[in-house]
């Protein structure tokens, strides 16, 4: 796809006399008009290049994106929000009898809320990855205690194809978040983002804290 920004301004074409032949006025309109495409600007944008839909309700942010699409933004996050935004959010309560779902659920409302803050340990002081995983369980009545290395120790290590919704995906020794059961995680990044749900990337561990 080519864009050509033409440049605003008016052109002169130069004069012609009247007794110049017919000839001679188309010579000197080419010319113009050559002039003029030399120096516009011209930008060339790939065929290749593609967006992805992003969905924000009010209380959610869902990649719309095909699971062809995860390398596009695999480690990536939306920018963060002002800590007033969780600090003021109405926080619906847990389902505490709907299980692994209730448990994603509860993490999806704090998306593109919640900034990825240091120190953080809730909606109006922000999260880190631990601080997340930590408070949402700490919601169903499980207490997990230290950073994501010693979160990942209180559980059991399962396959990927016997995890579900709401055990934690973790990366050895860098991060960890929920499982969403559908190949997604609900996480908080890293600083300069919000509480995420994206695509998994890499190859995590899948870690049961909760026998189901």
């Amino acid at each position: 796809m080519i864009v050509a920004l033409g440049l605003a301004a008016t052109m002169a074409i130069p004069a012609v006399s009247a007794s110049a032949s017919a000839g001679d006025v188309s010579s000197a309109v080419q010319q113009a008009n050559y002039a003029a495409l030399k120096h516009s600007q011209r930008l060339t944008v790939s065929s290749a290049v593609t967006t992805t839909s992003v969905i924000r309700d009010g209380s959610s942010v869902m990649y719309a994106a095909a699971v062809d699409g995860a390398s596009v933004y695999g480690g990536s996050a939306l920018p963060a929000t002002p800590l007033s935004i969780g600090a003021n959010m109405v926080i619906s309560p847990p389902n505490l009898a709907g299980g692994g779902d209730a448990v994603v659920q509860y993490a999806l409302q704090f998306v593109g809320m919640v900034p990825y803050i240091m120190g953080g340990n809730s909606p109006s002081t922000g999260f880190t990855c631990d601080t997340f995983v930590r408070y949402v369980y700490n919601a169903f009545g499980v207490h997990l205690t230290g950073n994501a290395v010693a979160e990942a120790r209180q559980g059991t290590q399962i396959s990927e194809a016997d995890a579900v919704a709401g055990d934690l995906v973790y990366y050895p020794g860098q991060h960890i978040g929920i499982y969403d059961g559908k190949g997604g995680i609900v996480d908080a990044p890293k600083p300069g983002t919000d509480v995420s749900h994206r695509l998994i990337w890499g190859s995590p561990e899948f870690i049961r804290v909760v026998n189901r």
